[in-house]
């Protein structure tokens, strides 16, 4: 299935920011609805892991946990406390952002790939700011079994990358073969434009990107930036349909809301409108 646990379930990061208690009781509500073919992980703070565990009650839950800089230590120490219900499926690692140069991120590299080699069982991604996605660190990353994490949005225009930037970067990860992920502001499946409290973000479309994707993976970088930037739902889709082995490199995406996706994916026609049955999600803690 082309989507298949296309989408990570982060209910309680911004702008959804559900409660960790609704956020759980959600996830595990949907997951015998038809969308949870759908639906990957639920995401969480690592702090927030062995209490989403407890909160499942011995109910079978799958986690992937957001690990701060220098984190990993803890995650060793947490996995030992697990229940067998609870399975950690991924580890996201920030890395520290005040560290500037490139060199002491590779650092932080170097223990993701330390952790990730004792811990084959779990997908280690590392987020990385714009200006460090280079084809030598990608490369590297490949090679010592990481995963590509990177920003696509926020609640400030700030945190948004441009076009140009992202398509870069995809680019970049597509020529090193290093499977990525996406996380922020891919909320619809087409690009569009909002403007809350009066600021203009434009969102990333999530099958944008993919059909900018197919494109990189064809050789054709001018088509990805054309794909990118498409308002012409019926062609994206078509892209996306006809490519091979996209998802290979985009592995999945972060939203906060696993509906509004779904929603906009089954108008497009990618998904059917049974895929929509019963599918609710947490309220924000904003209401």
């Amino acid at each position: 299935m082309m989507f298949r646990s296309f989408i990570d379930d982060a209910a309680v990061f911004p702008p959804g920011l559900a409660s960790l208690p609704d956020a759980v009781a959600k996830h595990l509500e949907n997951r015998t609805l038809p969308a949870a073919e759908f639906t990957g992980p639920l995401v969480v703070p690592l702090a927030d892991v062995a209490e989403a565990s407890a909160l499942a009650d011995s109910a079978a839950l799958d986690l992937s946990a957001v690990v701060p800089p220098g984190g990993l230590a803890d995650v060793v120490v947490l996995l030992d406390s697990l229940p067998s219900t609870t399975r950690l499926a991924a580890v996201e690692v920030k890395v520290d952002p005040t560290t500037g140069s490139g060199t002491a991120v590779d650092t932080q590299l170097a223990a993701a790939a330390s952790f990730a080699a004792t811990h084959g069982d779990l997908a280690v991604w590392v987020e990385l700011p714009f200006d460090l996605v280079d084809s030598a660190r990608t490369a590297w990353m490949r090679d010592h079994g990481l995963g590509l994490k990177f920003r696509t949005g926020g609640v400030t225009r700030s945190l948004y990358p441009s076009p140009a930037e992202l398509l870069a970067v995809l680019h970049t990860a597509v020529h090193a073969d290093l499977p990525f992920k996406l996380t922020a502001g891919l909320h619809r499946a087409l690009r569009y434009r909002e403007q809350p409290a009066g600021e203009t973000l434009d969102h990333f479309g999530f099958l944008n990107i993919a059909a900018a994707v197919v494109a990189l993976r064809a050789g054709d970088p001018d088509r990805a930036e054309i794909l990118l930037g498409s308002d012409d739902g019926g062609e994206v889709l078509r892209t996306v349909q006809a490519g091979t082995g996209w998802r290979e490199s985009f592995t999945s995406f972060g939203a906060c809301s696993t509906l509004e996706p779904l929603t906009t994916l089954s108008e497009l026609g990618g998904v059917g409108d049974h895929v929509l049955e019963g599918l609710t999600e947490p309220e924000s803690s904003h209401n």
